[in-house]
């Protein structure tokens, strides 16, 4: 295998056919044996053999393999279930093949990029295998090797998989399942097809997290698919017909109807947006309608076996966190991504300088706005003397009902209600217009905000923020921790008001309110195309 990057394409290809033809030679000759002397075949022994030759033969062959064997009734049991291992116990190159490919790609000093590379393959598949490595400025990377010239494999292997499937058919008449194999189509160079599920094709905060996607797209590699279950439709809903590949409209189809559909676009990789929130199709998902189900900004886990990775970050689902979940969890660097703050209203000084006090705010959906929430805002009220609290969510807060009904909590609590002030928007420059009268924006809890927490920090307006068990009492953290506030996270309720006296003076405040957006537009969570990149590495 290692020599094979020296040779001209003739050779390779002749290369090629001598390995396959006595790997497959070898087993042919098994077979051959028990038939000739009347033995049966012992399948399960039989297929054990199979998958360790095609685990040593690599490449398209043993990709194709395992494809066959994920569909239903194509091979009979014994077979499908050695087969379809053959990901997950895929040996790996050695290290003559590692330093002879690096070099190869790299050239000679290879090794000068990095200041650790690990020659061992953490994980190892068909064409190719990854290696975990540290790069110069410190950060832990992985680098996927490709095993060489995969394109002069593809031919050969499929000619021989043909040729091994028809032998094995006459020695075991359950492997006849021609109609079957032959719906497969195989193709060169294939771009990888990527399926989107969401009702947030729109104007919805889910559009600031999955832009990036789309703009930076992959054309030459990639091919996306929009599988869309909301009726009412905007110029954001536009924009995403025109920058996929394919738009579908599944809102009338039911789930088996709408897999089927999915099914029939010979989708890869299959990402549900949102999880269950809204019109999103989450129980879609237990249909398995691509090989690998990916779960992107859910509310919690799917406790779904079919669902099987998790995009996350580390804020969000650190190394040892115990909230229990179905899927892997894939950590980027940062899970959220938002534009730039760019002409947005200008940001005036810190209110408290001229007010004498603190103003505190929370912009975010009254869903959130918990018991728990309210006695944390009442604590510090109560330790911030004559401060106040200004609610605000489009014009939902408007109404008498629920204003009396949030007062009454807080004169309970000993709190004059004229502490407590409801702000009516006009237009949605006006929602960010308000930040200039805030000084520290409290977060909900437990379900923490996202969108509003990045709306308030272009505003120079710190988030403080209570994280607890769970992904949705998290979400600020990362997005604080993405731009440099991590001290503005407190994950002990007890140092909550502790904390935030520390933090609440006017020399902090009035740092981060001129320095805070320039500081957003330099962090990675305006760095669309890293974005893009990090959230493509999904494993196969």
């Amino acid at each position: 295998m290692n020599n094979i990057l020296d040779k001209d394409k003739f050779s390779k290809r002749a290369s090629r056919y001598i390995q396959l033809t006595g790997q497959v030679g070898g087993l042919l000759t098994k077979l051959g044996a028990n038939r000739f002397l009347g033995v049966n075949i012992d399948k399960d022994k039989h297929a054990l053999n199979l998958k360790k030759d095609l685990g040593e033969i690599k490449g398209p062959f043993m990709k194709i393999a395992q494809f066959i064997s994920m569909i239903p009734d194509a091979l009979p049991i014994e077979y499908s279930n050695q087969l379809m291992q053959l990901q997950s116990h895929a040996p790996s190159m050695g290290e003559l093949f590692v330093k002879r490919r690096m070099e190869n790609e790299l050239g000679e000093n290879w090794k000068n990029f990095f200041l650790d590379f690990n020659t061992s393959a953490s994980y190892a598949a068909s064409l190719g295998q990854v290696h975990k490595a540290k790069l110069k400025n410190g950060d832990l990377v992985a680098c996927k090797l490709q095993y060489p010239d995969m394109q002069s494999a593809v031919n050969v292997d499929l000619n021989q998989f043909r040729i091994i499937l028809n032998l094995f058919e006459k020695y075991n008449k359950d492997l006849g399942r021609k109609e079957k194999i032959e719906k497969i189509k195989f193709k060169k160079n294939k771009k990888i097809r990527i399926g989107f599920v969401s009702s947030e094709f729109r104007k919805h905060a889910m559009n600031n997290l999955i832009h990036a996607l789309f703009v930076f797209k992959d054309k030459k590699n990639f091919e996306y698919y929009c599988y869309s279950s909301y009726q009412d439709e905007d110029e954001i809903t536009e924009w995403y017909k025109k920058n996929c590949d394919s738009w579908k409209d599944i809102l009338p189809l039911n789930d088996k109807e709408a897999s089927s559909l999915i099914r029939s676009d010979n989708i890869d990789v299959l990402i549900f947006l949102g999880g269950i929130d809204g019109e999103n199709r989450y129980l879609l998902s237990g249909y398995k309608s691509a090989p690998k189900q990916v779960s992107f900004h859910p509310i919690t886990s799917s406790y779904n076996e079919t669902m099987d990775y998790w995009i996350s970050d580390n804020e969000l689902h650190p190394i040892n966190f115990k909230e229990k979940v179905s899927e892997k969890i894939i950590r980027i660097k940062s899970h959220f991504n938002f534009p730039k703050p760019e002409n947005l209203p200008e940001i005036n000084e810190a209110p408290m300088k001229k007010n004498k006090y603190i103003s505190f705010s929370s912009f975010n959906n009254p869903a959130k706005i918990s018991l728990e929430s309210l006695n944390l805002w009442q604590e510090v009220l109560n330790n911030f003397k004559g401060s106040k609290l200004y609610l605000k969510y489009f014009n939902f807060l408007n109404n008498k009902k629920i204003q009396d009904r949030i007062c009454d909590f807080f004169e309970k609590k000993k709190i004059n209600h004229k502490r407590i002030i409801f702000i009516k928007q006009d237009n949605e420059e006006h929602f960010l217009e308000c930040y200039n009268n805030i000084d520290i924006a409290l977060d909900t809890f437990p379900y923490s905000g996202a969108t509003t927490t990045y709306g308030a920090i272009c505003m120079g307006v710190p988030v403080f923020t209570l994280t607890g068990k769970n992904y949705i009492s998290r979400l600020s953290a990362s997005v604080l921790a993405s731009v440099g506030l991590s001290e503005w996270i407190v994950k002990d309720k007890n140092k909550y008001i502790q904390t935030l006296k520390k933090l609440a003076n006017l020399k902090i405040i009035s740092k981060l309110r001129y320095n805070l957006r320039e500081q957003i537009k330099n962090s990675h969570i305006c760095n669309d195309i890293n974005f893009y990149k990090k959230n493509l590495l999904v494993p196969n």
